[in-house]
Order: C-alpha cells, then sequence, then structure tokens
C-alpha cells in the first residue's frame, strides 16, 4: 500500500511538471505584437481557429533553440492565414528587445513583448513558470496541449494536426518581412565598424533611432533632432562599442520601421 502511494505520488507530481499551465480552459487576453498590430485571443477562438502560444523569454537557452522550429512550424500552417494562429509571449522584455532576440534566433511569428506589449500580464494570466512553455488552444476555449515538449517542428506539426489544425502554404512571407530594412531609410556606415558609428534616417518627424547587443542589451537610444532638416536624422558618432554583432533600430512614434545589422571589430 505503502509503494502504490509512492507510486501515485511520483506519478501526479510528474503530472503536474510536466504541465506547464495549470489551466484547462484559456484566459482571454488583448495584446500588442511588435509591429502595433493588436491581438486579441477570443477573437481568433470565436472564428474557429487553433492558437499555439509560444511563451518565451529573450535570455532562455532553450527558447533560443527552439525559435526556429516553432517559426518553421508557424510556416507549415500558414504564416497565420489559415485555421492556425501562432503567436510569440515574451516575459520581461521591451520591443527592441524581442526583436533582436527573433532577428537572431529565428523566429518570424508575431511576437508580444512582455513590458510594452503586454506579454507579462498573459503570462501572469496562464500561470507560466518557466520557458519556454507551448501550449495549444482549441476554439472552443479548452486547452489541449498544456505543454509541448519539444516543441521542434516535426513534433509541432504532429500536435497540431493531430487536434484539427491544416497545414497549407505561407504565402503571405515571413514575419520579419514586414519590417522595411531599405537604405533609402536608414543609413549605417561604416560596417564594419571600428567603433566609430555613422547614422542617417530619413523618415519625417516623431523618429528615434536604438541600438541594440543581439544578447539584448541597449547601447543607446538617439531621438531626432528639430534643429536639422525634418526629413533627416542627424548623423551620431557613437563611442563605447565592444567588438560584435549588433541591430540598429529606427522607429517612428514607437513602432519599428527599419532595422540594419552592423558588427563592430575593435
Amino acid at each position: 500500500m505503502k509503494r502504490l502511494f509512492s507510486f501515485l505520488f511520483i506519478l501526479c507530481f510528474s503530472v503536474k511538471i510536466s504541465a506547464q499551465t495549470p489551466l484547462t480552459i484559456a484566459k482571454d487576453f488583448s495584446a500588442k505584437d511588435l509591429q502595433g498590430n493588436t491581438h486579441h485571443l477570443f477573437d481568433y477562438l470565436d472564428s474557429n481557429h487553433y492558437v499555439l502560444l509560444d511563451f518565451f523569454t529573450t535570455s532562455c537557452g532553450s527558447c533560443q533553440t527552439y525559435a526556429s522550429e516553432v517559426s518553421a512550424a508557424y510556416s507549415d500552417f500558414g504564416c497565420n492565414t489559415g485555421n492556425v494562429v501562432v503567436l510569440g509571449i515574451n516575459r520581461g522584455s521591451s520591443n527592441a528587445q524581442v526583436y533582436a532576440f527573433d532577428s537572431t534566433y529565428g523566429a518570424y511569428y508575431p511576437a508580444i513583448s512582455g513590458t510594452q506589449g503586454g506579454g507579462n500580464r498573459v503570462v501572469d494570466s496562464f500561470e507560466v513558470v518557466s520557458y519556454p512553455t507551448v501550449i495549444l488552444i482549441a476554439p472552443d476555449r479548452q486547452i489541449l496541449e498544456q505543454y509541448i515538449w519539444p516543441p521542434s517542428q516535426l513534433y509541432l506539426d504532429s500536435i497540431i494536426q493531430t487536434h484539427g489544425g491544416l497545414m497549407q502554404p505561407c504565402n503571405v512571407g515571413f514575419y520579419e518581412n514586414n519590417i522595411p530594412k531599405a537604405e533609402s531609410l536608414l543609413s549605417v556606415w561604416p560596417d564594419p565598424s571600428r567603433g566609430i558609428v555613422n547614422i542617417a534616417a530619413n523618415a519625417g518627424e516623431g523618429v528615434e533611432v536604438s541600438i541594440m547587443s543581439t544578447q539584448g542589451q541597449l547601447i543607446g537610444t538617439y531621438p531626432w533632432n528639430k534643429n536639422i532638416d525634418k526629413s533627416v536624422l542627424q548623423v551620431k558618432e557613437i563611442y563605447g562599442f565592444t567588438s560584435g554583432r549588433f541591430i540598429v533600430f529606427l522607429k517612428k512614434d514607437g513602432i519599428i520601421i527599419a532595422t540594419r545589422k552592423l558588427i563592430v571589430n575593435q
């Protein structure tokens, strides 16, 4: 009897560990992705969509490993144009930090940052405490999968299809292509740099430039200077870089509208 009790205890404990969200019924939320688009969970479900949520942090090693795998599944099910919607829900990071993560690790599905998009609130409402936690929600709001592990492309595809998700081509392009990178908007030189970087932008008023390392460290934010021509951001000379890879963000009214990658060799 004692052995049976111990076995049942271990079994229940194991189930609890594997269920990274304790919820069985989804809670509604509205949150904004990096592009400022609002995602309302119950709107998707009421439109007969399955919703895959990838809860992640930018510093989590497994999140970094599997970001591209979740992206591949996102593409396999039509890049959110079919009956499956894939969203990344971040905990603890800003829009720029999440974009740096996405760019570095190949996450091209819509992502909601923790501090600016409302991700922290969503993570708390689903009671998620470890990362990555990937869950699947049915149109009737039941959480069909509380913890999909490992969240590899093949396993995600299998799980989603088993529950009724329909694979289809992705005809809209990856999410990163929605963010312009044209030199007509943002120029960065020299690249590679030895520590002095010049930046020019052509995006009108309400513009600022941020520079961040691919590890998510903010180097600086540089607002548009009203003393110069309104269509051009003042050229900056920025010191204090260490060697490494960086991302330069051009933001207009708080929304990322262009990015450039930068290598610094000192």
